[in-house]
């Protein structure tokens, strides 16, 4: 998955954002908390997690939101993870 391909299904759900690859997440720009659970959704849809492995992501500022590649949060949190890579129970 890269930048342009997250970009553009944020934009099937008519929001215009900018995109950045960190390597480990993407940060997503240009979206605001009025609209959280859809900006969550389309994450979670993505297979993003915030750093718990949890599905979505995590807001860094009201107009800023991280979300980690598939697997990248438990491999750098040592998070349990199902095969989807979200969290399981320990």
């Amino acid at each position: 998955m890269n930048s342009q391909q997250v970009k553009a299904e944020y934009a099937r759900n008519a929001m215009k954002v900018r995109v950045r690859d960190l390597g480990h997440a993407f940060r997503i720009c240009g979206v605001t908390t009025e609209i959280r659970e859809l900006v969550e959704s389309v994450a979670a849809g993505l297979g993003l997690t915030d750093t718990s492995a949890v599905p979505g992501g995590q807001w860094n500022g009201r107009t800023e939101f991280i979300a980690y590649k598939p697997f990248e949060a438990a491999r750098r949190f040592g998070i349990r993870v199902d095969s989807n890579g979200f969290r399981v129970a320990a």
